[in-house]
């Protein structure tokens, strides 16, 4: 999937569980773009994947890379001027965190709060 792929099958998972779009499309935007500039997801042919799931409480968003750096994700500076997607994922989200699997592929994950009586 790429960016914008990955922003409208977000929006369709999460339409009526009353999880903020607007945060969750920013954030999981700024997850796959740095996925797609720091990994072999970037390469031709690579490869970005999306997992949502919304529980009675929350959903939790997960963005998986191919792999390819050695780099761990990490929150810059406050003075950074770029490299900032990943403060805006720990100012939005309730929580977030991210795992490495043995072929090297990254997870970033966050979570976001339901709000109102709408159904998983």
């Amino acid at each position: 999937m790429n960016v914008r792929e990955i922003r409208a099958h977000l929006r369709r998972e999460l339409a009526g569980t009353g999880v903020d779009p607007a945060d969750a499309d920013l954030m999981a935007a700024e997850i796959a773009t740095n996925a797609i500039l720091h990994t072999a997801s970037g390469r031709p042919g690579g490869r970005v994947w999306l997992t949502v799931i919304v529980s009675p409480e929350r959903a939790r968003i997960e963005i998986t890379d191919q792999g390819g750096t050695p780099k761990e994700p990490q929150i810059p500076h406050s003075a950074s001027l770029n490299g900032r997607g990943l403060l805006i994922v720990q100012e939005l989200a309730d929580r977030w965190g991210w795992t490495r699997d043995a072929s090297g592929r990254t997870t970033v994950w966050f979570e976001l709060p339901r709000t109102g009586e709408t159904p998983p």
